[in-house]
């Protein structure tokens, strides 16, 4: 209902637009459109031009296909959006309110070093105890291994950090470095990570230091290797998806899914499974909804 009330269409076109290696969470999101009676298509990245066409500023489907009428973009920003023809088409489609995109289009990129603000010395005078509260503590990477310093309420230096519980990232602007989690290392591993974001660090990015959370949960799924079902303790995350609300009020939740996976990087890989998330009142609970 979120869809069709900020596109205005009773039955509107989705295009969800994605690197490689974020199809298979992306189409899970497509599926779930489906079930709601709204046609869904997952676009690579870097198949849009072969996907997508331009006709008098409103984008299509295909050469001979139906209109879009909203793009939902992963892991893309206004940046790398413009660097084809058919990405410029597009934010020049937004700028006309030809097509509605979320997460609406800007120029800030995908970059994890605010985290650091809330923790940083400082800056954290300028966050209160409640943002704490919902950003794990994380520590800019400093450039040399002896260096020690704050993660949460211990001290470490780089070296320190192997063989423990930690994970090391990178935190810079450029979005393509990041993506499918390739610049994220766990350093109870090894000290790989440690030693690629040391040399980045001293060329000027930044990357970042943070608590592993090893929480894991015990699920029970079909196994199609098996052929039965199996029990797996997994790593999880929660995705949120969300649509401005055109009127000016707060944006609106569209869809929220579970990404569970037996690896400790809970992302949107093959092996992964989805699970819808449904958010309900207390009041529908109370009537067993």
């Amino acid at each position: 209902e979120v869809v069709k009330a900020v596109t205005g269409r009773s039955t509107p076109l989705v295009v969800l637009v994605c690197p490689t290696g974020y199809e298979v969470e992306q189409s899970f999101f497509a599926q779930r459109l489906r079930d709601q009676g709204i046609e869904a298509f997952v676009v690579q990245r870097d198949g849009m031009e072969e996907s997508l066409t331009v006709k008098e500023g409103f984008i299509f489907l295909g050469e001979n296909g139906p209109r879009v009428d909203f793009l939902y973009r992963r892991e893309i920003n206004a940046a790398t959006m413009s660097l084809t023809p058919i990405g410029e088409a597009i934010i020049e489609a937004v700028l006309a309110k030809k097509i509605i995109v979320e997460p609406p289009l800007n120029m800030i990129y995908d970059c994890k070093t605010p985290m650091a603000w809330a923790w940083d010395p400082r800056s954290r005078d300028f966050f209160s105890d409640a943002v704490r509260t919902i950003i794990t503590p994380t520590v800019l990477m400093p450039s040399r291994g002896f260096d020690r310093f704050p993660v949460g309420d211990r001290r470490y230096s780089l070296n320190e950090l192997v063989g423990k519980p930690y994970v090391v990232k990178y935190g810079g602007e450029n979005i393509v470095v990041g993506l499918g989690g390739r610049a994220v290392y766990n350093t109870r591993d090894n000290d790989e990570g440690i030693r690629r974001g040391m040399a980045e660090v001293c060329r000027g990015h930044p990357w970042i230091v943070q608590p592993m959370d090893e929480t894991r949960f015990q699920i029970r799924r079909w196994s199609r290797e098996s052929g039965r079902i199996v029990t797996e303790r997994v790593a999880a995350r929660l995705m949120f998806h969300y649509a401005a609300d055109l009127a000016g009020g707060p944006p609106r939740l569209i869809a929220a899914c579970g990404t569970n996976r037996p690896h400790w990087k809970a992302i949107g890989a093959k092996d992964a499974i989805f699970q819808e998330v449904r958010l309900v009142s207390n009041k529908e609970e109370r009537n067993g909804r």
